[in-house]
């Protein structure tokens, strides 16, 4: 069974690869949701997938998917457990936008902003913008 830390390190080997909204190929192109979708399928979580969503949120679009995908947990315990995913908002605190994987040193995301997968620590403009927290179904 995979744990949080395997998910975390996969994604770790795709840091560097380009920016793409709707991405889903590590290496060449991913978005927030596309890293979130090849990290779990590389360790055999069964997740689903779409790429009908645009740029800016659509109300329950990216909540919807969590909800099918992952199980819900305070915020405050995402963000100290490692593969865990924080949603967060930037346009409307309604609709999140964006969706980052728990780290040891922060959050590992596809930031569209610096056009590439990242690891960084989390900001404090970005932890004022959580949403909520979210762990995958089927992780130790």
């Amino acid at each position: 069974m995979a744990t949080g830390h395997d998910i975390v390190d996969t994604a770790r080997g795709w840091i560097g690869t380009p920016f793409h909204h709707q991405g889903r190929k590590p290496g060449v192109g991913l978005d927030c949701v596309g890293l979130l979708v090849c990290a779990a399928r590389a360790h055999g979580l069964k997740v689903s997938d779409s790429t009908a969503y645009g740029r800016r949120p659509r109300p329950g679009v990216l909540l919807g998917y969590l909800r099918e995908n992952c199980i819900e947990v305070p915020v405050e315990v995402a963000r100290e457990t490692v593969g865990a995913v924080l949603l967060f908002h930037f346009i409307s605190k309604a609709w999140p936008q964006h969706a980052a994987i728990v780290t040891d040193r922060g959050i590992l995301h596809a930031y569209g902003d610096v056009g590439r997968v990242v690891e960084h620590p989390l900001s404090d403009e970005l932890a004022s913008a959580m949403h909520s927290g979210w762990t995958f179904k089927g992780i130790a």
